[in-house]
């Protein structure tokens, strides 16, 4: 058997194999050998047969055909050139379950394919973490995210705080945001998008920027507005109820800005002037 270990924020989870599977960027960053009694723990098995749900697929997205029950999920994986490939995942009751593969499987599977299974995102959303879609710095031991809709500029005003501010891209496309000890938390995630930026680094966060283009103008938002906001830059496949409490902690907490800003030096000077 092989056990592998991760913790992702403060998400942690144990897998236990009977193969091995391939370690890869940037998952292999988020290894670990020692994980609290909280830890999901997943048992891995090979099958002959999965039946395919008397029921209408809950989701199909990508190459995935996804089957969702009271207390577990089926899902079929295209292959290329026509066929698919299966597994189930059984929940248990608390923390953790069994999955099983098509014995087909054997010899394809990596750890991305490990984690997907036992649905990271839907774990991070039980424990009120949220996923952003944000350029995630950090300078002098604090975070920084810059949201704003694709193209609009997060990747350069990153790159701009890494060139003028030695500041550390710690994932180029999102960002993990908790509450721990009552203070706001990111830390980065082993998903990183076209931007291949990912570190696994935890830090307290500073303040959030919601950037868009025009002169360097910056607006600190009310509460109010800031959860908006925040939500709008957080995946949601799940709604909104078990992070709304981060969302609102969060707002009350630090600072949410937006930020009308040129592609220049002058931006960072700009917010920089504001927060210190």
């Amino acid at each position: 058997m092989e056990i592998k270990r991760y913790k992702i924020g403060v998400c942690e989870i144990e897998t236990r194999l009977p193969f091995n599977i391939k370690d890869t960027f940037p998952f292999s960053l988020f290894r670990t050998e020692n994980l609290s009694d909280n830890a999901y723990v997943y048992d891995y098995s090979f099958t002959d047969n999965i039946n395919l749900p008397d029921k209408k697929p809950d989701f199909e997205f990508d190459n995935r055909i996804v089957f969702n029950e009271k207390n577990s999920d089926v899902v079929f994986y295209k292959k290329h050139g026509g066929g698919y490939f299966a597994k189930r995942t059984e929940f248990k009751e608390g923390f953790g379950g069994t999955v099983a593969y098509l014995s087909e499987f054997d010899n394809s599977l990596w750890d991305k394919s490990v984690l997907d299974t036992v649905g990271f995102e839907k774990k991070a959303y039980d424990l009120g973490m949220m996923i952003m879609h944000a350029s995630f710095i950090a300078v002098g031991g604090e975070g920084i995210l810059f949201t704003a809709p694709r193209q609009t500029g997060k990747s350069t005003q990153a790159r701009l705080w890494n060139e003028y501010n030695n500041a550390q891209i710690i994932n180029g496309d999102k960002a993990l945001v908790y509450i721990k000890d009552g203070r706001v938390f990111a830390s980065g995630l082993p998903y990183c998008g076209s931007s291949n930026i990912c570190l696994n680094v935890t830090v307290p966060v500073k303040c959030i920027v919601r950037l868009g283009r025009g002169e360097n103008k910056l607006e600190k938002l009310t509460p109010f507005s800031a959860v908006k906001e925040i939500l709008n830059g957080c995946y949601l496949p799940f709604g909104i109820e078990k992070i709304l409490p981060a969302a609102e902690k969060t707002a009350g907490e630090i600072p949410v800005y937006n930020f009308g800003c040129k592609p220049d030096f002058s931006a960072v000077k700009t917010l920089e002037k504001e927060l210190w």
